[in-house]
Formats: C-alpha cells, structure tokens, sequence
C-alpha cells in the first residue's frame, strides 16, 4: 500500500498581497483560501446543488403566495394586506434558508419579488375600486339629498300661508308653523274659508317619520280637505268619511290623529272633532289657558267605521284656541325628560296674539331641548276671534 506521503496532493497558489477577496461576511481573504475551500467542499461532498425542478419549486412559491394575495387584498384592510404581505415575505426567506442549509439552492428571490409586485398592484386596484365607489355613493347621496328636498319643498308648498291667505280678515287671526324632524314629515295642517262666514282648520300628525309618512300626509291632507270643500261642515262627519276612504287603501296600516274645527266668525261658535289628537289649549279672556280634553274618536284608520262625534265651543272676542302636535308636548331634553302640556300651559298664559303664541312655544320648545336631537314633527295652528 502506498504510504500516506506518496498519496496525490492538491497544492493552490496565490498572488500574494494582490490576491485578496471580499466575501459575502464582509471579510478580505486571500484569493488562494477561497479556492481551497471550494477544492475541500467538491472532495468532500458538501456543496450546494441546485435540485431538479427548482424553477417549478418557485413559480409553485409564487402562485402560492399569488393566490392568498389575490384572495385576502380585496376583502382586508390595507393595513392587514401588508401585515400579511411581511408574513408571505418572512415565509419564502424561511424556506429558502432551510432548502440552503439542507444543501439546495432555491432562488426565493424571484417569488418575493413577484408577490410584492402582485401586492402592489392589488393594492392599487382595490384602492381604485375603492374611491370609484364612493364617488358613486357619494351621487347616490346627492341625488337622494336632491330628491328630498325637493319632496321637502313640494310639502311645504301644500300648506297654506295664512298671514297671506287672511291678509284682509279682521274678524280673526290665525297663525300656523310646522317644523319637521327630518327633510320631510308627517305632520299637516290647513285653514281655509268654507264660506264668507266659516273658517275651516286642521292639524294632522302622521303615525312615523320620513318620506312614507310624507306620501300619506299628502294623502290624508287632501282628502279631508275635498270632503270639507264638498259640503261636509260638522267635522264629525268629516272624519267619518275619511276614515272610511284612507282605511280603504292603507297597506302599511298607517295611521293619523287629527283636530278640525269650524269656526264661525260671526259669533265665535266653534265646531271641533279630535281624532285621538293632543287636547288642544283654549283660553277665554281674562281667563286661564286650559286643554280641551274632548275626544271625539281615535285616530283615523285605527277602527273602521267609527263613529265620530263633534264638541262646541264659543270663543269669545278675544279668545283663542291652540292646536299642537305630539311634537310639542313630548319634545325630550338631553336628560330624556319630557316637554309636558304643563309646560306648555305656563309658556301661552298670558299670551293673546296668535303670533306670539306660536313664537313662545316654538322657542321654549327649543329652549328646553337644547342640543337634544328633535324627536319628531313640531306642528302649532293658533286662531283668536277678535270680533264680528
């Protein structure tokens, strides 16, 4: 056997002082180390190889973290796509160290790279898409807003001006507000002359709030108002009828509270019916204001085919009657509490002219509420009798 001083022997030379190298550990070695090394790890068989398939292994790395991309970008917050964006970037390093240490050079490189691109691009689209649909929302709200206004603006116009309408009336004054809880309500109100001799007036309060609370308003308002201009001059009457008509044609099963009175301004003899409204407040001259507290049946389409019954009342020259809605006396302040008729009884004593009545309440209202938001319909009609 050949002794171990006859065995072949490698032997590398280098350049001296010339041949130095940087590596990837930042370190200057000379040239002729790197070689030996390289000599020592293919004699002992431990280099790295590159494995058969390896570009199937990464493009499979790539539609890997393709397909959780394309999934997950979408339907995440930004901020969570790139968190998971890190993760997927974390994982190809991970498996590109472990193939290395197994001794296989895969490059993960290209995957990372591909998946940050996709990433990118993903991100730009959803953010795109994104804005597209608030700009769309954006114009749907304009043209809701726009439509609601102008809903707003086609129901106001349906109630009467009565400064303008009774501009040249002295036998009476009357003053009416509606202030409505949203763009549009379900609160109404109407006065009109039946004859030279008899005012017509009523103030309606729609079950809900809103656009379908609006639809019936117009509904309710222009139906009671036909069947008084046709003939019918007992309220009680009024209601029977319309009961009847609006309970015919009410999927929704809406309902309305209402008062309606007739007044007649030659001696004060006023004719009033409530549908299960708020009691009205009177007051004599010289005297205090109280409610009226007679109820001439329940709300419009409750119960079919009632039977509605009417009350008198004379006014005297100088006395008024006030009509509000629900909106008034359950107005709620920011602590939830309640508005109250008692309230509304020591705001109007001592008040005469239906201007200043309806001024003093709106704004007491108001007052009382403060930042509370406004619950529902604020609807007031006050009519004094000044004399024949």
């Amino acid at each position: 056997m050949p002794s171990a001083s006859s065995r072949p022997r490698t032997c590398s030379a280098g350049l001296g002082l010339l041949d130095y190298q940087i590596t990837a550990l930042g370190e200057r070695i000379p040239g002729v180390e790197v070689h030996a090394q390289i000599l020592e790890q293919i004699f002992d068989g431990e280099y790295l190889r590159r494995p058969t398939g390896a570009t199937w292994i990464e493009a499979a790395l790539l539609a890997a973290a393709g397909l959780v991309l394309v999934i997950c970008v979408p339907i995440v917050r930004p901020w969570v796509s790139a968190s998971l964006l890190a993760a997927l970037l974390g994982a190809l390093a991970a498996t590109g160290l472990v193939a290395f240490r197994a001794g296989s050079l895969l490059n993960v490189a290209a995957p990372a790279l591909g998946a940050a691109f996709l990433f990118a691009t993903l991100l730009a689209s959803t953010l795109a898409e994104a804005d597209r649909q608030r700009r769309l929302l954006r114009e749907a709200q304009a043209r809701v807003a726009g439509e609601l206004e102008a809903a707003r603006r086609i129901q106001m116009g349906l109630l009467p001006a009565p400064r303008e309408l009774f501009a040249a009336e002295r036998r009476f004054s009357l003053e009416a507000l509606l202030e409505p809880a949203r763009t549009v309500g379900g609160d109404f109100y109407d006065c009109f002359m039946l004859d030279p001799h008899h005012l017509f007036f009523l103030v309606g309060d729609v079950s809900g709030k809103g656009l379908a609370a609006s639809l019936f308003m117009a509904l309710s308002k222009s139906l009671l108002k036909s069947l008084a201009l046709r003939g019918a001059r007992d309220p009680a009457e009024i209601f029977n009828q319309a009961n009847a008509e609006i309970s015919r044609d009410n999927p929704e099963s809406l309902f309305v509270t209402a008062f309606a009175g007739v007044l007649d301004a030659r001696n004060g003899r006023l004719a009033f019916c409530s549908a299960g409204h708020e009691p009205p407040v009177a007051c004599q001259p010289g005297g205090a204001p109280q409610r009226l507290m007679q109820s001439g049946g329940p709300p419009l389409c409750v119960i079919r085919d009632f039977a509605y019954s009417a009350s008198e009342l004379e006014l005297e020259p100088g006395g008024w009657l006030c009509v509000v809605t629900d909106g008034v006396t359950e107005a709620m302040n920011e602590r939830g509490e309640l508005y109250g008729a008692a309230r509304l009884l020591e705001t109007v004593r001592g008040l005469a002219e239906p201007g200043a009545i309806a001024a003093a309440v709106r704004d007491d209202v108001r007052r009382f509420a403060g930042k509370a938001e406004q619950s529902d319909d604020l609807t007031l009609l006050c009519v004094r009798r000044n004399g024949a």
